[in-house]
């Protein structure tokens, strides 16, 4: 089966704002601005399809020309949700549009300022 899954880009991204301090730390700016390049396209890809504007959340995706199991057609957004829909937001993957709706509807994050209101506005 093919699919964009989402905890493991969620997890790449993670992964890689680790190793970006760990270059840094050691002056390899080089590895660091490599880091940096592919941790910015994985943001950008999990945005960009992995968000399931229909259903407000991030999903799991299957590919356009892949199977779909769940509904049996071909590609589109997974149906079940689950934790891994708020890893974009622990691996700070996700933009502040999708964060202040996230926070808006009740997950925990500090991007308050970022949205436009304080947290105290927010609640």
């Amino acid at each position: 089966m093919q699919l964009y899954e989402l905890s493991q880009s969620s997890f790449y991204v993670a992964e890689a704002a680790h190793l970006i301090e760990l270059a840094a730390a050691v002056g390899r700016s080089e590895e660091t601005a490599h880091l940096v390049t592919r941790q910015q396209s994985m943001k950008k890809l999990i945005a960009e399809t992995m968000w399931d504007n229909d259903a407000q959340v991030f999903a799991n995706r299957y590919p356009d020309d892949a199977p779909n199991g769940e509904t049996k057609g071909i590609g589109g957004f997974s149906q079940k949700i689950s934790p891994t829909s708020f890893y974009p937001l622990l691996a700070n993957a996700s933009t502040v549009r999708f964060n202040c709706f996230h926070y808006s509807s009740g997950a925990v994050n500090e991007l308050g300022k970022s949205c436009g209101r304080t947290r105290k506005q927010w609640q």
